[in-house]
């Protein structure tokens, strides 16, 4: 896909954020809610999953046009819900990324961002590196093999 085959962002400035995980949801996509909500329309985001997880969700986001209740709980145990629809696009794993490669050329794609909370840092018990991660040790045979290659 090209970027001419990408569809024109819904608003003028897109924020591409690459996962639509429950802590971008609560965090991130809330504060560009309060953006919008307090006048400024220019931006929207733009959820790309980049891992074939969270089917379920992406499915949901996208049967929604993006929109989803948050819902907070307070110290003292109040509920406040919220509707969210700074999610303007959802684009689901494919295993090309060429729909997510796209939208981060685009033009209107301003910022491009992703989190990482603290089930991806893999760490062991003493802070260190846990090693034992599958997907962890084949990103390092990956690199260091991408590294011999270019050696060589």
């Amino acid at each position: 896909m090209t970027i001419a085959q990408i569809p024109p962002a819904p608003t003028e400035f897109t924020v591409l954020h690459l996962g639509l995980g429950s802590f971008h949801r609560a965090h991130q996509a809330l504060y560009l809610q309060r953006l919008i909500d307090a006048g400024d329309t220019r931006w929207s985001l733009s959820g790309a999953n980049i891992r074939p997880d969270m089917a379920d969700v992406v499915a949901a986001l996208q049967a929604q046009g993006g929109r989803y209740t948050l819902e907070t709980v307070s110290p003292a145990g109040e509920y406040r819900y919220e509707e969210i629809g700074a999610i303007r696009e959802v684009l689901p794993w494919e295993r090309s990324l060429a729909h997510v490669i796209a939208r981060g050329a685009a033009p209107s794609t301003r910022i491009v961002s992703f989190t990482v909370t603290e089930a991806g840092y893999y760490l062991d018990d003493k802070g260190k590196l846990d090693l034992s991660f599958a997907d962890l040790a084949a990103d390092i045979d990956a690199r260091g093999a991408a590294r011999r290659a270019a050696t060589t």
